[in-house]
């Protein structure tokens, strides 16, 4: 289990804010995305995949897992970044 925290600064604002939250229980993902904006067809980079997939690049559609997980290097700017929680665990090969 993980979440990755989607974290926005405005330009003139020096604390962040959290925009997106993805939380993954085993294979259940859930996004809490308030303002809608974010694209999950986005593809990520399949940096860490722990052998579910050969891709070089997943969507959430091929696999949520293993795009949460890899979000944060999708998302590394200095206004919107993503990062892991700190006790998160990797995911599981796919059953």
């Amino acid at each position: 289990m993980f979440t990755v925290h989607v974290m926005a600064r405005a330009v003139h604002e020096s604390t962040p804010t959290e925009a997106m939250r993805v939380v993954v229980d085993g294979e259940d993902v859930r996004i809490w995305d308030p303002d809608g904006v974010f694209d999950p067809d986005v593809p990520v980079l399949a940096y860490e995949a722990f052998g579910r997939t050969t891709k070089r690049r997943v969507t959430h559609a091929e696999d949520p897992v293993v795009w949460a997980w890899n979000l944060p290097l999708l998302l590394r700017g200095p206004y919107l970044w993503a990062e892991r929680s700190k006790d998160a665990q990797p995911p599981e090969p796919r059953p």
